[in-house]
């Protein structure tokens, strides 16, 4: 399934391709310093950052997970760079189910429709047999609780991640794909990010 890209003038959001390899990178570095920068200033950190983020991502996992088809890799480009990106991966011994754990954008980028769309072309580039995406929030960021609850994903408890005295919460998140009801959303998307000026 390759649902079309959703685009204006200056933004799009599609499904990863190798001649991102380079632009996911880079991102990954921005994405990096922000969040170095948001820690200095004591504000929160994205769950799944912590300073390890642009180390992760080397060339050769990117390029692993953007050739297997059963993985969801999708980017934000703005004037062809890669300003954010979504990343879901089935479960090892359970196909209907698949791990978000990566949802992305520089702050320029963080307004509520663009992430409401990456997220949900993320879910459309999943195999049909994934019924199920689970996800994990820092218990102590209430905006992104807020946010991924208003998407449809429901509590399921509450797991520690670290060794003390560096414990963090994590809020385990999991929501039911209606797959009937996915489709391409480029028409709504287009006419979303004009009304927010992005065209």
């Amino acid at each position: 399934m390759n649902p079309k890209p959703i685009a204006s003038a200056e933004l799009k959001i599609r499904r990863a391709r190798l001649g991102d390899l380079d632009g996911i990178r880079a991102f990954g570095r921005e994405f990096c310093r922000h969040s170095e920068a948001q820690n200095e200033s004591g504000r929160a950190v994205h769950a799944y950052v912590d300073g390890v983020f642009a180390r992760m991502w080397s060339e050769e996992y990117l390029r692993f997970i953007i050739q297997d088809k059963s993985c969801s890799l999708v980017v934000v480009e703005s004037n062809c760079v890669v300003a954010g990106l979504a990343l879901a991966t089935p479960k090892i011994g359970d196909r209907d189910a698949a791990t978000l754990s990566r949802l992305c954008l520089l702050p320029a980028y963080r307004e509520r429709p663009v992430i409401q769309h990456l997220l949900s072309v993320c879910e459309e580039c999943l195999p049909p047999s994934v019924k199920r995406v689970e996800s994990c929030v820092r218990q102590s960021d209430s905006d992104q609780l807020f946010f991924y609850e208003s998407q449809g994903f429901r509590r399921r408890g509450v797991v520690q991640i670290g060794q003390r005295p560096h414990v963090s919460l994590f809020v385990e998140l999991s929501k039911l794909l209606r797959r009937d009801h996915l489709g391409p959303p480029a028409a709504t998307s287009v006419r979303v990010l004009r009304e927010h000026g992005w065209n």
